[in-house]
């Protein structure tokens, strides 16, 4: 593992990334449609591996599992059979990416069936006739990996010392961010909804119980920094500051709505072990 934190700056690939989080989003809608419903969707995300991000199997046909491979920009699918089958990420439009899978899924014995539109973007565009040219920068996305490599592994740390009930480590193809999460067991107000193109229902569902989220996304248009400006938390209990001062060590800082790690304009040491 590379022992500095990649460069990545999010306007320079803003247009790759938006692809990469549709693309991702064919796939996570497919294991979506085929893999028993588990709570706060946790049975739709994908886990980052060495190589790339992984759907883990997918209940359909002989199970099928996909691959964004993003060291050799590859999609691959592999079935209980030992059957492999494959695509290349490349420059590309969002309609060609969905009839690739299509046909990969196929060709692994499954059934390439889920709900053609994006969510939680705005003006979403159904993958079918979403024709518009979209660049695809490999560099980009290996630097993204290796931020996501780095990420993981300080969150798995995060999540070891929690006895209570927490997610896996897990990037979530709706908003695109790799989180973890921990539950305090008391139940939350009503989520109000919202989120553009998301069932209010899926968003209620998802947070109907107190939390604490530390996430790691790319950026957004308005900002390469941070995505958002919310008011540091004052936690009131021992285990909050707890929390806030493990987080810190790594470089990230405590909100009140979640915690929020963004990629440094420079580069910084991974963390080591204590």
């Amino acid at each position: 593992m590379n022992n500095h934190w990649p460069q990545l700056d999010y306007l320079s690939w803003r247009e790759t990334c938006s692809a990469l989080h549709l693309y991702l989003q064919i796939a996570g809608k497919y294991r979506l449609a085929h893999t028993p419903w588990l709570n706060h969707s946790w049975h739709a995300t994908f886990y980052v591996t060495p190589i790339g991000l992984a759907s883990s199997p997918i209940p359909d046909g002989p199970g099928i599992e996909i691959l964004f491979d993003l060291r050799n920009h590859m999609v691959v699918g592999t079935c209980g059979e030992g059957h492999t089958a494959s695509f290349p990420l490349e420059g590309s439009t969002v309609a060609k990416f969905h009839d690739n899978f299509v046909e990969m899924v196929s060709k692994l014995g499954g059934t390439p069936t889920f709900n053609g539109e994006p969510n939680e973007v705005p003006n979403p565009v159904p993958f079918k006739e979403d024709h518009r040219e979209r660049p695809y920068d490999r560099d980009a996305v290996h630097r993204f990996h290796q931020a996501l490599v780095a990420v993981d592994r300080v969150f798995g740390r995060f999540r070891t010392s929690f006895l209570g009930k927490s997610s896996p480590v897990h990037l979530f193809w709706g908003s695109f961010d790799l989180a973890v999460t921990r539950f305090s067991g008391r139940r939350a107000p009503l989520h109000p909804g919202g989120v553009p193109a998301l069932p209010i229902e899926v968003a209620q569902e998802a947070y109907d119980r107190e939390v604490a989220s530390v996430g790691f996304w790319p950026g957004v248009a308005a900002s390469t920094t941070q995505p958002s400006t919310p008011t540091p938390i004052r936690h009131r209990t021992a285990s909050g500051k707890r929390q806030c001062s493990q987080l810190r060590r790594f470089g990230m800082t405590p909100f009140r709505s979640s915690f929020c790690l963004t990629m440094p304009c420079s580069p910084l040491p991974i963390p080591t072990q204590p």
